[in-house]
Formats: structure tokens, sequence, C-alpha cells
């Protein structure tokens, strides 16, 4: 028999960790670890299916402790999470505007994940998705 000390919670760190520089963010967390540390403030980036898991898990990353936030800093969470939800509903220009009211803080933490969701309404717009997509996003790679 053989054994690993890859267990499945190891597995999927490695994967998140692997997401970072796709959305230009320092800490990728699932929602999972986001509840058990509930005194962070939380930006939501996707929901996302990684390589070799069937089941699609929301992925966020801690911006800062609750406690020494600004209110800007959560209004630019809350933004993005707004956006996201108009992009999963396939509103297009409701979530664009959004992006561009994060875009007009000029906060170099978010230009990935702008741009990112830019290029994906901008190919839905083109190439809509099926009837039945459910706003998460696979990789294929590791």
């Amino acid at each position: 028999m053989a054994y690993s000390v890859m267990g499945d919670a190891v597995n999927l760190g490695s994967r998140l960790e692997g997401l970072s520089k796709i959305y230009g963010a320092r800490i990728i967390v699932s929602e999972a670890c986001q509840q058990q540390a509930p005194e962070f403030l939380y930006r939501v980036l996707d929901k996302v299916r990684v390589k070799g898991k069937k089941e699609p898990i929301r992925i966020l990353e801690p911006m800062a402790r609750l406690s020494r936030c600004e209110l800007e800093d959560i209004r630019k969470a809350t933004l993005l999470n707004d956006a996201i939800e108009h992009y999963c509903q396939k509103q297009w220009s409701q979530a664009l505007d959004l992006l561009k009211k994060i875009d007009g803080y000029e906060d170099s933490d978010y230009n990935k994940v702008i741009l990112l969701y830019r290029q994906r309404i901008d190919d839905f717009q083109h190439t809509p998705p099926s009837p039945d997509w459910d706003c998460v996003f696979t990789f294929t790679e590791k």
C-alpha cells in the first residue's frame, strides 16, 4: 500500500495558492476557511472548480481585520461582491458599472480581478454562456 501526506485540505490549499496570481490576491481561502475566521474583511473573488475536484467552491481573499478596516476598504469589497452577483445573474452592464466604480478608487490590489471580470464579460457579450451556466469557472490545470 502507498500512503501520502497529501490530504484533501492540503491539495485544495495548493490549488488555491496557484490561483493567487490569476486574481492578483496575496492569499486565497475557501468559504469554509472564511467561516472559521469571521473577524476579517474578505473580498469575494469567484466560484471555481479546481482541477481534481467535482464540487465548486467560493474563493475569497482576506483583506484585513475588520477592526482595522477603513470604510473605503469595506465599500470596495462590497462593490466587488455586488459586481460578481450581477455577473452571475448575466447582468453584464450592471457588473461593468460596479467594476468601473471600484476602478475609480485606483487601488492596484483590484486591478487583476477587475480585468479578469471585464474580459469574461466581454467574452460572454460576444458568445453568451449556455442556459445552464452556473457561474462556476473550471480550472483544468494545476
